[in-house]
């Protein structure tokens, strides 16, 4: 059914029953109980979801502003529908916040199946965003409307201005690096033995190549992982597997993950972490890091103890437990592509709609509250 509500006057209330009991052949009906004990109220019309009655219902709305002078404001109606009535029909006249659900809830979870196994093809990525868009924009079919937003602006988050929605590439790729995570994690899996096998015989995941006659498979998983190295940190277990110097295990604040500096003109190349550890106190061996490493160094490496107990092993700098997320791993990807870090701007844009919402409370109160308009103490 369509259910109109609108602000009217009870005194014309009577006025618009009048004329829906005019319409014989039209089951038009004002639902009884609705208070009408104050000047205004919220009333509920009701009639079959057919096109000629909903043309009627217009036209005494619209016969009701024209005697009285009163514009019904029609964004501050809604229109809700019956079990009865199909899900197509249902769909074309959602509000905003409605489309806002479905598209994220249902559009945006269509293609994950495939992107947490393959790389899909830009091409089809961009048809699934025209058509978001243009959902966003206007709901009927084969109606373009103006975009007076970009659709990479609607997937910021809503701190930065957008509206959450999904950048699809971005999913994609955070999607493929949860499972190049899994492949990195547990190197004994069939997977992880298959694809070593292959291309990767005497060397580790990190480093496989691309090679010349690769799957598309394998190429998608280089992808998810090209993500997963921007967060990925090497910690120090008993060291037997991080080499000094050629692993990146030092988490330098400005350059990120990198191999320490070389200090002396000498060193060894393979030698390994576990060299370095006392491992009687479970601590750095402070005397062999000011032997091989520069101060600025050896300060960096001095914050984080090794976890003796165990092998060395990755972590995820983007999640507290350190193991990575597609949540993680999608906000990763998304800063990365919009180019977005944080800074005090966007602190000032999380609170200005506190600030509008204040401004236009004080207004409020200044105008409406009172006997007079005089300026009154903040």
């Amino acid at each position: 059914m369509y259910c109109c509500f609108i602000q009217v006057k009870k005194m014309a209330i009577c006025k618009i029953s009048e004329a829906i009991n005019e319409i014989r052949e039209l089951t038009l009906k004002i639902r009884h109980g609705c208070s009408r004990t104050t000047g205004t109220n919220k009333n509920l019309f009701m009639c079959k979801a057919y096109l000629a009655q909903a043309t009627v219902l217009h036209r005494v709305l619209e016969f009701y502003g024209e005697a009285t002078g009163q514009c019904i404001n029609l964004l501050k109606s809604s229109i809700s529908f019956g079990d009865k009535v199909d899900v197509q029909t249902r769909l074309l006249h959602l509000s905003q916040g409605g489309k806002e659900i479905l598209l994220k809830s249902t559009a945006g979870a269509i293609p994950v199946s495939a992107m947490g196994c393959f790389k899909l093809p830009k091409s089809i990525l961009s048809k699934l965003a025209t058509m978001m868009a243009n959902y966003w924009w206007s709901s009927e079919p084969h109606h373009r409307k103006m975009h007076w937003i970009s659709w990479d602006k609607m997937c910021l988050p809503k701190s930065l201005g957008g509206m959450g929605f999904k950048d699809l590439e971005c999913f994609n790729q955070a999607m493929l690096a949860k499972q190049a995570e899994k492949i990195l994690n547990n190197p004994h899996c069939l997977l992880a033995r298959f694809l070593k096998s292959i291309y990767f015989v005497d060397g580790d995941f990190l480093s496989a190549p691309l090679g010349v006659r690769s799957s598309y498979a394998w190429r998608s998983l280089l992808f998810g992982r090209d993500l997963l190295q921007k967060g990925l940190k090497l910690r120090v277990g008993n060291g037997q597997r991080t080499r000094v110097w050629l692993d990146k295990w030092v988490e330098d604040p400005i350059v990120g993950l990198r191999a320490p500096w070389i200090k002396n003109n000498t060193f060894d190349v393979n030698l390994r972490a576990e060299y370095l550890i006392d491992f009687e106190e479970r601590i750095w061996n402070q005397h062999k890091l000011r032997e091989l490493f520069v101060q600025g160094d050896v300060d960096i490496i001095s914050r984080c103890q090794p976890v003796c107990h165990r092998d060395d092993f990755f972590t995820w700098n983007y999640n507290k437990n350190g193991r990575i997320s597609v949540k993680s791993a999608y906000w990763l990807a998304s800063m990365e592509k919009f180019k977005i870090h944080h800074s005090r701007s966007f602190e000032l844009w999380r609170s200005w709609p506190w600030i509008v919402w204040n401004l236009w409370k004080r207004r409020n109160e200044l105008l409406f509250r009172g006997e007079d308009f005089r300026w009154r103490k903040w």
